[in-house]
């Protein structure tokens, strides 16, 4: 990898805290294509890490000190060639990716609703109350 990573500007990262047992989530969401992906906390640490400055060698020293386990190179080029295939790195091009059957059959788009208006909704209220 000629250049360092870095994650697009508007790629948004956001956390679930803990909750009893349950543990806490991270993601990154997309805001072009609305689409999130769950990153866990190893995930989220090094995401805050790409920002096309921080050197390699920085990365993963710090991913030691914070979980006390090696990052090993290519756990971590696998992780790099996920963000880049759902297009979250900068200047590194999406792969085209095939919908999944939820996005297929999503009733919002498979299915026109047809709209009657009988009344503006707050006659409509009034009517009713």
């Amino acid at each position: 990898m000629s250049e360092l990573p870095r994650l697009r500007g508007d790629v948004e990262r956001f956390s679930w805290p803990a909750r009893g047992d349950v543990p806490a989530k991270h993601f990154v969401r997309d805001p072009l294509t609305l689409l999130v992906f769950e990153c866990g906390e190893a995930g989220a640490f090094l995401c805050d890490r790409l920002d096309g400055r921080t050197p390699l060698d920085d990365i993963f020293t710090l991913y030691e000190e914070k979980f006390g386990a090696p990052l090993s190179p290519d756990d971590f080029d696998l992780f790099i060639r996920q963000l880049a295939d759902n297009g979250l790195l900068a200047d590194v091009d999406p792969q085209k990716r095939r919908r999944t059957f939820a996005e297929i059959l999503d009733p919002e788009v498979f299915l026109p609703l047809a709209r009657l208006r009988f009344m503006k909704g707050d006659r409509l209220l009034a009517f009713l109350a």
